[in-house]
């Protein structure tokens, strides 16, 4: 929660967050690549819980199979542990879901699947992790402009 004034609601955070392995390459310089197509694709998606969690799940390697509620755990949209259906969840939970089903074409276009509360991902063309190999940058092919007296 959010450090916020006593007479003010708690708020979360928005956050991004990145796979395990991910994370670990980043500390390494590396780089999340998009094309432009699926950086498209992601800003086309209607809600913000779906745009979460589509860059949560291009953060990760190829064939993830989650469980729906540890990814809105992931993203920040619910509490570990917390119910995201059925009478016991909250409605803002309820309503993230409905959310993620309204943005399921979207979705599914990147490669994400929502079925039985469970999340399926396998990565399409467009998305790759750079590492980088610690290779100086190339040198000026063209020399720099000169001063015309």
């Amino acid at each position: 929660m959010a450090d916020r004034a006593g007479h003010q609601f708690p708020a979360k955070h928005k956050r991004i967050t990145l796979s395990a392995g991910a994370a670990a390459l980043l500390a390494q310089e590396a780089r999340v690549c998009l094309t432009r197509e699926t950086v498209e694709r992601v800003l086309s998606l209607r809600h913000q819980v779906g745009r979460a969690l589509a860059r949560w799940c291009l953060s990760h390697s190829n064939t993830q199979h989650h469980r729906l509620a540890d990814v809105l755990v992931a993203i920040g949209a619910a509490e570990q542990g917390e119910p995201i259906s059925g009478r016991n969840a909250r409605s803002q939970v309820r309503e993230r879901v409905q959310r993620l089903r309204e943005d399921t074409d979207g979705l599914r276009a990147l490669g994400i699947a929502i079925a039985d509360e469970t999340l399926h991902y396998h990565r399409q063309k467009g998305v790759f992790i750079d590492a980088g190999t610690g290779v100086p940058p190339l040198t000026a092919v063209v020399p720099p402009l000169t001063a015309v007296p």
